[in-house]
């Protein structure tokens, strides 16, 4: 106990990071064959490509301005930090809101494209309006080495994957679109908080 209170602060959010993602994968790693088995070949597709899908949005929603434009902002600007995350969280709303309108406008053909339904589009949508204000303050916890939240957080929503989504599989005809509604509300539980909190500092 002693040895670890001597760490250096950056060492010991490290240590921590490690150990937070060897148990988020690890949990990972013990539920997917849960779901392979509870789910047909073509219901766990349907999951695969709304996440393969997700990680295209996200790129042209987003500008993934919560990586390294991100870090730059808090290394420069850490006085306007609030302001400048609140800024950027408005233009990826907008950016998504923009997008949305011309899924809206043209969305027979987005779906015919994608291959999803409108349904599931509309969860993408709000999983990308949202998940942003996780990322940033992901970043911007890890930026200070405040570690102890992240962790938290980051267990949270890794536990009430599988816990929302093994009962809404089993219950559920539809259950590939179950696994992405569980998933997306996971993820929500902890978004939807910080999307407005940071709205309200900044």
């Amino acid at each position: 106990i002693e040895k670890y209170k001597g760490i250096p602060l950056a060492m010991k959010a490290s240590l921590w990071y490690i150990v937070c993602s060897i148990m988020q994968k690890a949990i990972a790693f013990v539920t997917t064959p849960i779901f392979t088995r509870l789910m047909t070949t073509e219901q766990y597709g349907e999951v695969t490509l709304y996440n393969s899908w997700l990680e295209v949005f996200t790129i042209f929603a987003t500008l993934n301005l919560f990586y390294g434009v991100y870090n730059n902002v808090l290394a420069k600007y850490p006085a306007e930090k609030d302001v400048a995350t609140s800024s950027m969280q408005g233009l990826t709303t907008t950016i998504t809101v923009c997008l949305f309108g011309i899924y809206i406008v043209f969305q027979n053909s987005i779906n015919n494209l994608t291959g999803m339904n409108t349904p599931v589009t509309v969860l993408l949508f709000l999983e990308v309006l949202f998940i942003p204000a996780y990322r940033f303050w992901l970043t911007s916890e890890r930026f200070e080495y405040k570690y102890r939240y992240v962790i938290v957080a980051t267990l949270v929503i890794a536990v009430l994957i599988p816990i929302l989504g093994v009962p809404a599989v089993v219950l559920s005809s539809e259950k590939g679109i179950a696994k992405i509604v569980s998933n997306v509300v996971a993820q929500m539980v902890i978004s939807v908080f910080l999307y407005f909190k940071i709205f309200i500092k900044g």
